[in-house]
C-alpha cells in the first residue's frame, strides 16, 4: 500500500489528440496546457516540487471521446488506455482509464481488458455521454459489474449544460462544474444505481 502524500487527481494525455480536441473548442481548456499535460517527467518534477509521493494520472475529460460515433469510441478508447499505460510505468504513478460510454455494448469488454490485461483498476467517467443522463445512457449492467470488478470510478464533471447562465465571472467552473456533479450523482441515487 502506498504512504505518503497521494494525489488522486492529476491529467495526462497524447499531445497531438489534446491539441486536436482543443482546437475544436471541445471543452473550455487552456489553448497552451502546461507541458505536464503531456509529459510524464514534467509531473514527475512537480511531484517532487510539491511533495507528492503518489499519483493517478487519467486522460483530462475532452478526451473522453463521447462526441464520437458509437462505433468509433471503443477503438479511441483502447489506444487512450493503452497510451496512459506506457506512460505511467513508474511505480510512483497509477494509470486511469477511460470507457466507450457512448457504445454501451463495448463497455465491458474494454473495462475486462484494461482490469485483465493492463492491470488498472481507476477509471474516469464523465458526468453526462453527449447530453445524456448516466442513469439512462449506462446499462444497469455495466455498473453491476464495476461493483464486482472492484474498480474504482471517478465521476468526472465536464460540459456543464447550464453556460447561458453562467457565461460570466467564473461561475462556469466555480459554481457549474459543482452544480454538473451534484446533479449527475443525485440521478444516480434517484435511479437506484447508488444505495
Amino acid at each position: 500500500m502506498p504512504t505518503g502524500l497521494f494525489d488522486n487527481h492529476a491529467h495526462m494525455g497524447p499531445k497531438e489528440k489534446i491539441e486536436i480536441a482543443v482546437a475544436k473548442q471541445m471543452t473550455g481548456f487552456p489553448k497552451d496546457p502546461p507541458e505536464a499535460m503531456f509529459r510524464v517527467d514534467r509531473n514527475l518534477e512537480a511531484m517532487d516540487k510539491q511533495g507528492i509521493e503518489h499519483r493517478v494520472l487519467s486522460p483530462p475529460p475532452l478526451l473522453y471521446g463521447y462526441e464520437l460515433a458509437a462505433n468509433e469510441q471503443p477503438e479511441h478508447c483502447r489506444r487512450i488506455n493503452d497510451w496512459i499505460v506506457k506512460e505511467t510505468e513508474d511505480d510512483r504513478l497509477f494509470p486511469m482509464g477511460i470507457l466507450p460510454l457512448g457504445a454501451p455494448d463495448a463497455i465491458s469488454d474494454e473495462l475486462d481488458r484494461c482490469v485483465n490485461q493492463l492491470g488498472m483498476h481507476y477509471f474516469a467517467i464523465g458526468t453526462h455521454v453527449g447530453g445524456a443522463h448516466l442513469d439512462k445512457e449506462v446499462p444497469e449492467e455495466v455498473w453491476q459489474k464495476f461493483s464486482s470488478t472492484g474498480v474504482l470510478v471517478m465521476m468526472h464533471p465536464w460540459n456543464q449544460r447550464d453556460t447561458d447562465r453562467l457565461d460570466a465571472y467564473g461561475l462556469e467552473n466555480t459554481l457549474g462544474i459543482p452544480i454538473e456533479t451534484a446533479v449527475a450523482a443525485a440521478r444516480l441515487i434517484g435511479a437506484g444505481v447508488m444505495t
